[in-house]
């Protein structure tokens, strides 16, 4: 028994003294994590901005990212009016049509470059078209863009950016097809040539049907096609990009642009200022150098309405555009849409011209002893707005009204219209009708550019990632 509590005693020492021990080792344990605490503190206190640097890049890299793909597929029924200089489409007509919107952007630290490819089609179709073709063209469009962008400061980016421009199929000129067609069907009831049931109208759309694609050029039916004419653009510059619009506004600002107009086509050629050479035919490129404006404005301001707007500037420094002369115009001023009244006999002011420069071999000819150039050049210049306002009424269904404006002194087109509307003038006086031919804005029987206009409302489908 003795030894029971002899035992007994001699453990409960031993517990003491282990407690005792541990409760020391507890408290110097803690001696110890408090002084690794201070050390931390101070070093942590010491590297706070070193921390605070990696801490932010190291978040910026798990959430950037460096390539983005956004884009947008549509289908829309679209009603759409061109005024009668655009070289998109022509007349007020109910269409259908579809996009494609492509962009790949990168960004990373300081560098940002963006790129896109759009592509627009839409057609229009009517029972009141008689003469072929029986579908029109309402809208077109093919282009392709890049922008490199370095940043500079808060808000400034130098910039290169380059672009191209084309059209996908050929866009006819409706007024000179309607002309020829009507100028064939009365020559056929003349005639008297028609079969018993067959009517004019459809004897000519066999006749156009048959006619090749040059021809039709040729008698000024077609004012463009693809790849005639491609217009390239290039330029280095400054993109103003301000912090506090969140990325909305963009404004590019470039003085060394360079603006190439591509066209093989000598029928298509004269009707984008190509310059033309001493035996006849158009050079196939017109350069130009000058400065280049451009402002986009993108704005969501809600989930239901986004607001879309573009502003381009160009302005020449070298004249590269081409065109009849003064002195030209004043020794031949009964120019009549591309006529010349030379006496008693009446011939294409293209045959005329070519005339002359066969006759001469130079681009000045000699007119009652004096020398007189047929082409003058002129500083190219072009302006462009684009405004689209997009209406989201559900997740996938869009109202888009869509507008443009659009001056460019390369692109010129007639309209018979215009001059029916003072061709009393024809039947005064020579003296009133050269003041005029002098005074008008109408040039009659010369190429002037004219302010282009189109605007569209849509209501379709589309799907944005």
């Amino acid at each position: 028994m003795k030894t029971k509590y002899t035992l007994l005693a001699s453990v409960i020492a031993v517990m003491g003294v282990s407690t005792v021990t541990a409760q020391n080792d507890v408290n110097d344990g803690l001696k110890n994590i408090k002084e690794t605490q201070s050390t931390v503190s101070s070093l942590v206190e010491s590297h706070a901005d070193e921390i605070k640097e990696a801490d932010s890049e190291d978040s910026a890299e798990k959430d950037t990212v460096l390539w983005k793909f956004p884009g947008m597929v549509g289908m829309n029924a679209a009603q759409t009016f061109h005024n009668v200089y655009s070289h998109d489409g022509i007349g007020s007509t109910f269409a259908v049509d579809g996009f494609l919107i492509l962009n790949a952007n990168y960004a990373e630290g300081k560098n940002k470059w963006d790129n896109n490819f759009t592509l627009k089609y839409g057609v229009n179709l009517s029972s009141e078209y008689e003469h072929n073709p029986k579908v029109h063209k309402a809208l077109d469009e093919l282009s392709l863009s890049t922008k490199y962008g370095y940043k500079a400061s808060k808000s400034i980016y130098y910039s290169a950016m380059a672009s191209f421009e084309s059209r996908i199929t050929p866009t006819y000129n409706y007024d000179n097809i309607d002309a020829w067609f009507i100028e064939n069907e009365d020559k056929l009831v003349e005639e008297g040539s028609l079969q018993p049931n067959e009517t004019a109208v459809s004897r000519v759309n066999d006749m156009f049907d048959d006619l090749s694609r040059d021809s039709i050029k040729s008698m000024g039916m077609m004012q463009n096609k693809f790849g005639n004419p491609n217009i390239v653009k290039a330029s280095v510059g400054i993109d103003f990009v301000p912090t506090q619009c969140k990325g909305d506004l963009s404004i590019y600002v470039s003085p060394i642009t360079g603006k190439f107009t591509f066209c093989k086509d000598d029928d298509i050629a004269p009707n984008y200022s190509m310059k033309r050479d001493n035996d006849g035919t158009y050079e196939d490129v017109r350069k130009e150098f000058g400065a280049l404006l451009t402002v986009n404005y993108t704005k969501a301001f809600n989930k239901k309405f986004t607001l879309i707007s573009k502003l381009e500037g160009f302005y020449a420094y070298n004249k590269e555009t081409y065109g009849f002369s003064e002195d030209f115009k004043k020794k031949y001023p009964q120019f009549n849409k591309g006529v010349v009244n030379n006496g008693a006999q009446s011939v294409s002011l293209d045959d005329f011209v070519s005339e002359l420069i066969a006759t001469n071999k130079e681009t000045k000819f000699l007119n009652n002893g004096e020398m007189t150039d047929i082409y003058e050049s002129s500083h190219g210049w072009s302006i462009k707005y684009n405004l689209d306002l997009l209406f989201k009424l559900s997740k996938h269904i869009d109202l888009t009204v869509k507008t443009q404006l659009k001056y460019d002194k390369a692109e010129i087109n007639y309209h018979k219209k215009i001059q029916d509307a003072d061709e009393d003038v024809l039947d005064k006086k020579i003296e009133i009708r050269d003041a005029k031919f002098t005074e008008s804005d109408y040039n009659y029987g010369y190429r002037k550019a004219f302010l282009q206009f189109w605007e569209s409302t849509t209501l379709g489908l589309s799907y944005a990632w």
